[in-house]
């Protein structure tokens, strides 16, 4: 498969108004399982240090979570700021170039992730298929592990996140970009 760059277009698209439906099902060690669905909303810019960011609000519709975020890219890579966790350092989470084998770390808290881009896969959400969806792969020191692909022009259509007590699988179900 030949080694390829993604800028922050292709795989980390974000636009004031868009929306996202993930749907999302947790399973846990007894075979138990709860559904939810999850809404993902671009609700804005936010200015930081000269940085420009999306802010992006999630809500968990049967548990009522909510996790409100901030990203930005540049010719680096994708950053991240946790808000809801209370902190408001910005994290590197991916590091360009994104080339099969390339990885790197980061740490929030007293958790350290590494993460490895393992490739570029077509992945079947429900009836659309995405072709070249980037696949990366997280390890953090408490065990969790989370996998996530994400489609050029889209964003994430689907993650695995496995932790101790329960596997979660989450899969795009609409997209709304704004106009």
């Amino acid at each position: 498969m030949p080694e390829r760059e993604a800028n922050d277009e292709d795989y980390f698209r974000r636009s004031i108004g868009d929306e996202r439906i993930f749907d999302s099902v947790i399973v846990f060690p007894n075979g138990t399982d709860f559904d939810d669905t999850l809404l993902s909303s671009i609700t804005g810019t936010v200015e930081k240090e000269g940085r420009t960011y999306w802010r992006d609000r999630r809500v968990a519709t049967q548990s009522g979570e909510v996790r409100s975020m901030l990203y930005r890219t540049d010719k680096d890579g994708a950053y991240t700021i946790f808000e809801w966790l209370g902190d408001d350092r910005e994290y590197q989470t991916v590091v360009f170039p994104l080339q099969v084998g390339n990885q790197w770390q980061f740490t929030v808290g007293d958790r350290t992730s590494t993460v490895t881009v393992v490739g570029y896969e077509t992945v079947d959400v429900g009836y659309t298929t995405y072709r070249d969806c980037l696949h990366l792969h997280l390890e953090r020191t408490d065990g969790d592990i989370h996998d996530t692909w994400s489609a050029r022009g889209v964003g994430l259509v689907k993650s695995t996140i496995a932790t101790s007590t329960e596997t979660t699988m989450i899969t795009l179900k609409e997209l709304k970009a704004a106009r």
